[in-house]
């Protein structure tokens, strides 16, 4: 339960973190503020989850995700290879590669 709750707190911050402008102008009218978060709090919640049960690809997906979105191309690469080199759902593949590394 706790791994799930560190990566959901990272796929909150995430989505968050990339925000459209009619997103937020929603999220005005809705909530009366825009939520505010970074990826770099999204990651720190992914590498939690990931301590907890490094064998969750779709957790090391989104890891990968942050560090391409912070610009960090190398280490997001170390952490695609984890990902290359366990059993992985056809999907996370695929996302793996649209990110194009």
């Amino acid at each position: 339960a706790v791994v799930s709750t560190q990566s959901t707190g990272g796929r909150y911050c995430f989505e968050v973190s990339g925000i459209k402008w009619w997103e937020a102008k929603i999220a005005v009218t809705l909530f009366g503020h825009v939520p505010q978060s970074s990826y770099e709090e999204a990651l720190e919640y992914f590498l939690k989850a990931s301590d907890l049960n490094s064998e969750w690809t779709e957790n090391l997906l989104f890891v990968v995700k942050c560090q391409v979105a912070l610009g960090r191309s190398k280490e997001a690469a170390r952490w695609a290879a984890k990902i290359k080199a366990k059993p992985v759902d056809p999907d996370i593949l695929s996302q793996l590669e649209s990110l194009q590394l």
